[in-house]
């Protein structure tokens, strides 16, 4: 699959082929419609914010579930999905509180370290090299979420318009 990938601040975003990811336990693998960039993903893109290199960015997409990883109950393959940026883990204090926006292990392990809550990438360049993921590294053709950050989408909503739900929408939520 082509991903965007970048490899040191304030350098071009390079398109790059490499593998597509597995959906895990509890993961749903997307088709990527549509990848809006955030300016978060900016301040990553110019070393204002530091996170892991290097890394996919794209923390808000739309798509249609390509893949359903062991356990997963929801969505069906082929059903158009938003994704939101924060993944909530369902399993730390404030996720247990109802408090999704504030989940410890998504700020921990995603944000810090550019990875899920098992502490691994699932993107990887075609020599097994880790590529960070910035949420769940959209700007990509599929991208492997969490179960818990795929929502889906009213029938009729156009992909391309939807991408937005998953961040610039959510961003006052909590």
């Amino acid at each position: 699959m082509k991903a965007a990938v970048l490899t040191s601040p304030g350098s071009p975003i390079m398109i790059e082929d490499i593998p597509v990811p597995k959906p895990r336990a509890e993961e749903v693998l997307v088709k990527v419609a549509a990848c809006g960039v955030c300016h978060s993903d900016l301040h990553v893109a110019k070393g204002e914010l530091k996170f892991p290199l290097p890394c996919v960015l794209g923390h808000e997409i739309s798509g249609t579930v390509a893949e359903l990883g062991p356990g997963v109950r929801g969505p069906a393959p082929g059903d158009p999905v938003v994704a939101g940026f924060i993944l909530p883990c369902g399993r730390c204090p404030n996720c247990a509180r109802g408090r999704d926006d504030l989940c410890e292990t998504f700020f921990a392990m995603n944000r810090g370290k550019g990875t899920y809550y098992d502490g691994e990438t699932r993107l990887h360049r075609a020599d097994g090299t880790p590529l960070a993921m910035y949420s769940m590294g959209g700007l990509a053709e599929y991208a492997v979420v969490p179960a818990t950050g795929v929502f889906p989408l009213r029938p009729g909503m156009a992909l391309a318009d939807s991408c937005i739900l998953g961040c610039a929408v959510m961003t006052a939520y909590g």
